[in-house]
Formats: C-alpha cells, sequence, structure tokens
C-alpha cells in the first residue's frame, strides 16, 4: 500500500476514536471535589491509613489529606472524571514551591511530577504549606 494512503488511513482512524472517546463522555469533567469525596476515594485505595483531615484546592481539583498523627499526607486528584490518589511518604514527596495562585508539590512519580494546588487566601495557603514542609522533613 503506498505511504500517502497509509499515512491518511492512520490520520483518519486517531480522529474517529478519539472523537468518539469525546462523544462518549470520557473528556468530561466531574463535579468538583468535596473534602467528604477526597477522603473517601483516598480511603478506598489506601485502607490502612488513619484519615483525620482533608483540605481542599479552591478549584475542587486537588485536595489533601493528612493522617492522624501527622506524620503521613496524600493527594487526591481530579483527571477528567476520575479521581487519582497518591501517598505523600518519603519515597515519593521531595519538594514544595510557592506559586502565584498557591503551591506547587514536586513528587518521585513520573506519572506525576508536580502538582498544583490552587489556593488563593495566603493564610491558607502558609498554613497547608508548614503541613506539607513537616512532611518534607520527616521524609528527610
Amino acid at each position: 500500500m503506498p505511504l500517502h494512503i497509509l499515512a491518511i488511513l492512520v490520520v483518519v482512524g486517531l480522529t474517529v476514536i478519539i472523537a468518539a472517546v469525546h462523544f462518549s463522555g470520557g473528556s468530561r469533567e466531574i463535579a468538583p471535589l468535596t473534602a467528604d469525596q477526597a477522603m473517601l476515594r483516598f480511603k478506598q485505595d489506601h485502607q490502612t491509613f488513619d484519615l483525620a483531615e482533608c483540605i481542599v484546592a479552591d478549584d475542587g481539583r486537588t485536595a489533601v489529606v493528612f493522617s492522624s498523627d501527622r506524620k503521613q499526607g496524600g493527594l487526591v486528584l481530579q483527571m477528567g472524571d476520575k479521581l487519582v490518589t497518591r501517598k505523600l511518604d518519603a519515597p515519593v514527596f521531595y519538594g514544595l514551591a510557592a506559586t502565584q495562585n498557591g503551591l506547587q508539590l514536586s513528587l518521585r512519580d513520573f506519572t506525576l511530577p508536580k502538582v498544583s494546588i490552587a489556593l488563593i487566601k495566603e493564610e491558607e495557603r502558609s498554613a497547608l504549606a508548614e503541613r506539607l514542609e513537616s512532611l518534607i522533613e520527616e521524609a528527610a
């Protein structure tokens, strides 16, 4: 088969697949997270984690959860129509930076190297930064 015909078939095929996923609801986002939803979803993935507190970002796309002993944390992230969780412990969590719109976490996870947490209020941002910095110190 000539290369130019094969290229056209590939482009048309990819377009049809992408359109099918989009129109079947695959690109639709879920409603913004609530603290209860985030804690429930995190508990489903990490049953032994003793949840005590949850802080949801202002945009409702990210939540940070903390254990009752304050030595462990976790993330719940909205990715499309799915919720993804990550534990923030010594092997994974290594960096924190303040941004104009909130905080940015650096993770040793090639599938999720950076996470942005949108927090408008400066006092909320600094309080969460202190909590997360204590997790980094625990990890060190």
